[in-house]
């Protein structure tokens, strides 16, 4: 085929294309038009929930990082008087005078992060260092109820096993071993798990002796050796393993 007749078709090509396209625009222009509002509504929503979003988790992150800086504040008793021709004693302006004021506190802040931001990773992590202080300070029935709302909101996501763990390990303290067991079970069968599974087993094995299991317990013991042999838990399950055995 020479060059001119190929340049004839193909103009011809382009020029029925475009006409096409003339025609369906001006066919359909209200229906397009209407699509295309769509797509840009769409889009700015989007992009709208996009920053809201990266707005709290920016906030959420400040609220927590000013938490943990308190948490980890130096503790200074008051100095006592300066001896005579002695240097006054140096205390650090944001020290607390005793771990109870620095832990308190704390608190407060994690509190208020999660409170403000309980479903973001940050708004977690401050109610799970919520549960922890208070723990420490011997108010358990509080510090369950900050890992129950962790499990609640997050569920089998990485701050809701933990908290689940937590959970367990205050309910083997109370003696309450039946769901300790169901919960911590279900979590060592887990291979995805961000938290490691030799702790988990650690846990099952101590609710499994206070439960008198002992067969389960030497069993879970075992199972953390056989499996875990460079876990720091290793030395300690093979231990108690022995400990169990010999008084059996």
């Amino acid at each position: 085929m020479k060059t001119a007749e190929r340049h004839r078709l193909k103009d011809n090509e382009v020029a029925e294309g475009l006409a096409f396209a003339t025609d369906y625009w001006e066919g359909n222009q209200k229906t397009i038009l209407q699509a295309l509002g769509v797509v840009v509504v769409v889009a700015l929503i989007a992009g709208a929930w996009w920053l809201y979003r990266h707005n709290q988790l920016e906030n959420a992150s400040a609220l927590y990082a000013d938490a943990r800086i308190t948490a980890t504040a130096p503790v200074a008793p008051p100095p006592a008087a300066a001896t005579p021709g002695q240097p006054a004693p140096v205390v650090p302006k944001d020290a607390f005078p005793n771990e109870a004021a620095r832990r308190d506190a704390a608190l407060k802040k994690f509190e208020a992060a999660a409170a403000a931001y309980p479903s973001t990773g940050p708004g977690l992590a401050a109610r799970l260092q919520a549960a922890s202080l208070l723990g420490e300070a011997g108010k358990l029935a509080d510090a369950q109820k900050q890992l129950e709302e962790i499990v609640r909101l997050d569920g089998n996501g990485l701050y809701g096993r933990m908290a689940k763990l937590g959970i367990a390990t205050m309910q083997i303290d109370a003696g309450q071993t039946a769901p300790a067991i169901t919960a911590l079970e279900a979590l060592s069968q887990r291979t995805d798990l961000e938290i490691p599974v030799d702790g988990v087993l650690m846990q099952l094995g101590r609710a499994y002796d206070k439960a008198g299991k002992s067969a389960d317990a030497i069993r879970i013991y075992t199972r953390i050796g056989n499996d875990f042999p460079e876990s720091p838990y290793a030395s300690d399950a093979r231990a108690e393993a022995e400990r169990i055995k010999a008084k059996s």
